[in-house]
């Protein structure tokens, strides 16, 4: 189901299920919203959360600009342990930095080939984590196809449920063990510059990554 989250003058921001395009197809975000409406940013049909839509194309590219320069924060559970920061470290940000290029790639070489790869930043920080996942909040830095999908691969920890860079026996092995059908991967706060004024917008985790840790216990 499309949410609408926050109506401005100008745009308007929604959240998109996973299993949804953002446009090319006929259940598209673009085709259920009906007629007149531009996509101002993209994310991957398997991702879930905050896409930005206007009614004015003569604007589309000025807030593309605006939104390129914010801050985009997305929540992600990935395959394996990870660190968990505590003390007064407790809630550092960590940063992948492997070049990758600008291209959907494949999980035998997700960097892409030497000559197309691209300086790209993640920051990153554990937020929960047990013996077999971790949640993880990313702020990406540059904004590279599947940046985030291709850096976690490259660091050994998947997006849980990524069947183009993870392992799809172990994909198959979760959905069957933790009931869990989706990539684990969600756009989660917007923050952006517009006319002056600060634009934030947040969409609420879903329910299934929690549960996918409840269930893991």
């Amino acid at each position: 189901m499309i949410q609408t989250l926050l109506q401005h003058s100008d745009f308007t921001i929604v959240t998109k299920p996973e299993g949804i395009s953002c446009h090319n197809e006929d259940t598209s975000l673009l085709q259920l919203m009906g007629k007149g409406w531009h996509l101002v940013n993209r994310i991957d049909r398997e991702t879930s959360g905050l896409v930005v839509i206007t009614q004015k194309p003569e604007l589309q590219n000025d807030i593309q600009i605006a939104l390129t320069q914010g801050k985009k924060f997305y929540a992600a559970v990935l395959r394996g342990n990870m660190p968990q920061e505590t003390g007064p470290s407790s809630g550092m940000w960590h940063e992948w930095f492997f070049p990758i290029s600008d291209h959907g790639e494949g999980r035998d070489n997700p960097q892409g080939r030497l000559e197309d790869q691209k300086e790209s930043r993640t920051l990153y920080r554990v937020i929960q984590s047990n013996a077999y996942f971790s949640l993880v909040t990313c702020h990406i830095l540059t904004g590279r196809q599947h940046q985030i999908r291709k850096h976690s691969r490259l660091a050994g920890r998947p997006v849980v449920g990524d069947t183009r860079y993870g392992n799809v026996k172990d994909i198959e092995r979760i959905a069957k063990i933790y009931n869990f059908h989706r990539m684990a991967l969600h756009s989660w706060q917007l923050e952006f510059l517009w006319k002056g004024d600060t634009i934030k917008c947040e969409s609420p985790m879903p329910e299934s990554f929690l549960k996918l840790f409840e269930s893991a216990k």
